[in-house]
């Protein structure tokens, strides 16, 4: 049997309250992923530890899970509580309300500070750095500069 590699990082993945998803509370919808049954259920950060104990896992990255659009720092806030308690996830991509004229004021609020995770714009504009036309069309909004 292969042993998993040191370090490994989980690069995507998910916690969640299902009271904090209105997708996982209402009736079933299809979905690009396909049937959910089986996630409409809270997914604890202890859970995803116990699932990737034996893997090897040593960091991981949080990506959003599509709370409502006017609660994207209640799930960092969640996510960030999670982190401060148990030393993971080590990075959170969240929702990020780009055109929200408020942006830059969440963007310095730090709700990770101390936690050691990062919770900043990075992934964004790791993106939009190759593609000129999507920092024209963030720039317009003003929600961001190219610094």
């Amino acid at each position: 049997m292969n042993q998993p590699a040191a370090g490994c990082v989980d690069s995507h993945h998910h916690i969640w309250r299902q009271q904090d998803l209105p997708w996982l509370l209402g009736p079933m919808q299809p979905r690009i992923f396909g049937p959910y049954e089986p996630i409409r259920r809270d997914y604890t950060i202890a859970e995803y530890l116990a699932d990737v104990a034996a893997a090897g896992v040593t960091r991981s990255v949080y990506v959003q899970t599509n709370w409502a659009k006017e609660r994207f720092l209640d799930e960092v806030r969640y996510v960030s509580d999670a982190a401060r308690e148990t030393s993971w996830p080590h990075a959170i991509v969240a929702q990020h309300p780009m055109c929200d004229r408020n942006w830059s004021n969440w963007r310095r609020s730090r709700w990770c500070a101390g936690s050691g995770c990062s919770c900043t714009g990075t992934t964004i504009r790791n993106i939009a750095l190759r593609r000129p036309r999507i920092w024209r069309a963030i720039r317009r909004c003003g929600a961001i500069s190219r610094d």
